[in-house]
């Protein structure tokens, strides 16, 4: 039984007025616990609406969200430990955070679920540690911080309930290579210390091939594409149909084999295309 799953899901923005628009269309989906898998797209093809039904911020007009083979829009689902289970990472870190302290806003979300005390206390302290947030910004307000310093405190706020399904929306968005680095590696690590489900939406074709094990391509509120990042980055003509390009790593690789290098396989990262690099010069 896979742990999330969707079907046939409808999403209709503005619904019945000028502005309507049917931004996802027939969604079926499943995801397995343990899978990291990316989301891709153009901007407006449903990347962020789809991953809002996720845990029941957004409710689709038609079709089922099971969680655990549980329909969450039954009536006596118990939305508030869905949100605990299920933890979204928004894009703008501004739109997660709303305390008046770092300490009180990742309290937040563990106090709603019924920690208190020492508690409540030991799990917000070991997220903020966990993310590298130091203490002498406890007591700060979180919008006195820098871009970097939000993004990991809204990250703190999440983790900090143990979500067994972390969704990031642009996790690294505006962040320079350092620190994006920086966030991914933590993610990573988080993934792994608590086998997390991972699921990023991106415009970074660098990191979904990365950073995940799967894809998903979104066009026009449809899934296009489902498959591991190296079938879809290699498929060619149909990414740039869908508006989309393989990783830059990929890319060069394909300039050189027109150049006349031997190089073998399929590598889609910076680290992959290294080496086979190297193994094509020295075998030449």
């Amino acid at each position: 039984m896979a742990l999330l799953e969707l079907e046939n899901v409808n999403y209709i923005y503005a619904k019945n007025t000028a502005y309507e628009k049917h931004v996802l269309k027939n969604i079926c989906l499943k995801i397995e616990a343990g899978e990291a898998i990316g989301v891709i797209g153009r901007t407006g093809s449903g990347k962020s609406t789809l991953v809002q039904h996720f845990n029941g911020l957004l409710k689709a007009d038609s079709g089922k969200v099971l969680f655990d083979g549980e329909d969450i829009y039954q009536k006596d689902f118990n939305m508030r430990r869905l949100r605990g289970r299920v933890g979204l990472v928004f894009q703008y870190p501004e739109h997660q955070l709303f305390e008046t302290t770092v300490f009180k806003d990742v309290c937040f979300g563990p106090a709603n679920q019924g920690l208190k005390d020492e508690e409540l206390k030991e799990a917000a302290m070991e997220a903020l540690r966990l993310v590298g947030i130091d203490e002498k910004y406890y007591e700060e307000s979180p919008f006195d911080l820098s871009g970097g310093q939000k993004r990991r405190v809204a990250l703190a706020g999440v983790i900090a309930m143990r979500p067994e399904v972390l969704v990031l929306d642009e996790p690294c968005a505006g962040l320079d290579p350092l620190g994006r680095k920086e966030m991914f590696s933590l993610i990573m690590r988080l993934r792994r210390e608590r086998n997390i489900t991972m699921i990023l939406v991106s415009h970074s074709m660098e990191d979904v091939a990365e950073y995940t094990q799967r894809l998903i391509v979104m066009k026009n509120g449809e899934i296009a594409m489902d498959s591991t990042p190296e079938k879809i980055f290699t498929s060619g003509k149909d990414l740039k149909s869908l508006g989309l390009a393989a990783p830059v790593s990929f890319e060069v690789i394909e300039r050189l084999r027109e150049l006349g290098f031997n190089i073998e396989g399929n590598p889609i990262t910076p680290k992959e295309a290294a080496d086979a690099i190297l193994k094509g010069i020295y075998n030449d």
